[in-house]
C-alpha cells in the first residue's frame, strides 16, 4: 500500500487489495458460498422440482370442476397419492370426491404407489352407478 495521502502505483491493485479483506463491503456482497457462510446462498430445504401434470375429467367430476381437465402441480416423481394430495389444495371442488376416485396413469388402473412421470396420462375416474 502506498504511504498516507499517495495513491498507490497500480491503482486497480490496490481495489483489488480492498475487496479481498473479509471486512470490506464488496467483499461481503460478493462472497462465495464457505463452510462457514453456506447458509446464506444455499436453496431452502423445502425446494423440490415441481412437475405440471394435467389430469381428464370425466362425469361427476368433470360437472363439479367444470372443466374437461385440470393442471396441477406435483413433486418431481411424484406418486398418485401426491396427486390426491394435490387435488385437495389446487381443485378443492373435487375433494369431496377423493375417497371414492380412481385414477388410471398410462391407461391402467393406479394404486396410490404408482408413481406419476412427466408427461405421463392420468385420468380421473369417479364412481358410476346404472345397469
Amino acid at each position: 500500500m502506498a504511504a498516507p495521502g499517495r495513491l498507490p502505483r497500480n491503482p486497480v491493485a490496490g481495489v483489488a487489495a480492498a475487496m479481498r479483506s473479509p471486512t470490506s463491503f464488496t467483499h461481503r456482497l460478493w462472497q462465495v458460498p464457505t463452510s462457514r457462510n453456506r447458509s446464506t446462498l444455499s436453496k431452502p430445504a423445502d425446494f423440490q422440482r415441481v412437475m405440471r401434470v394435467r389430469v381428464q375429467l370425466f362425469a361427476v367430476a368433470r360437472e363439479l370442476q367444470g372443466a374437461d381437465q385440470v393442471e396441477l402441480e406435483l413433486p418431481e416423481g411424484g406418486t398418485v397419492a401426491d396427486l390426491r394430495e394435490a387435488i385437495r389444495t389446487q381443485a378443492p371442488k373435487l375433494a369431496g370426491l377423493l375417497a371414492q376416485l380412481k385414477f388410471a396413469v398410462d391407461e391402467e388402473y393406479a394404486s396410490d404407489q404408482t408413481p406419476i412421470a412427466p408427461g405421463a396420462a392420468v385420468a380421473c375416474i369417479p364412481p358410476v352407478s346404472g345397469g
